[in-house]
């Protein structure tokens, strides 16, 4: 017995040491998988952050194409508006010359019109302003030389 209980304890020695390592060796592999399940979904959440970064960025690129597109749609609006101003402008301007052309005569035409007016009509209305300027120079000179008249004699 002493023997066979040297070996079974030498067995069951053993034994333990080899249940307690291979118990071991489970519980660092299961702790080795937890680790790395945590490590994958870190990799994972980090892959769906640079996911939605991703879209976000296109997205910001699909608003600037479209900013640029309205951008560039009033620039060649602001052109066309700048042409129809430049158009209408220069028909203003020809219009306006026009105008003038018919209203202002020309020195020619002053001259004739100068020429047509009767030499006479010129001078009979001078005489007659020369005639009218007499009539007011003589009241003017009658006017002071009547003697005031004394307003209590009309009692009397």
């Amino acid at each position: 017995t002493a023997v066979s209980g040297k070996s079974d304890t030498a067995v069951s020695g053993k034994s333990d040491t080899a249940v307690s390592g291979k118990s071991d060796t489970v519980v660092r592999y299961k702790q080795e998988i937890s680790f790395l399940e945590e490590k994958n979904l870190l990799k994972d959440n980090q892959i769906d952050y640079l996911k939605q970064q991703i879209k976000n960025y296109e997205n910001q690129a699909n608003n600037l194409i479209e900013v640029q597109k309205q951008t560039q749609n009033l620039l060649d609006q602001q052109q066309r508006l700048a042409l129809q101003d430049k158009k209408l402008l220069e028909e203003y301007k020809a219009e306006n010359d026009s105008l003038k052309a018919l209203k202002m005569p020309t020195e020619d035409t002053k001259e004739e019109q100068v020429e047509h007016q009767p030499q006479e009509k010129l001078e009979a209305l001078k005489s007659e302003i020369k005639t009218l300027q007499e009539q007011l120079n003589e009241q003017a000179t009658i006017e002071p030389q009547e003697a005031p008249r004394k307003w209590w004699k009309f009692w009397k």
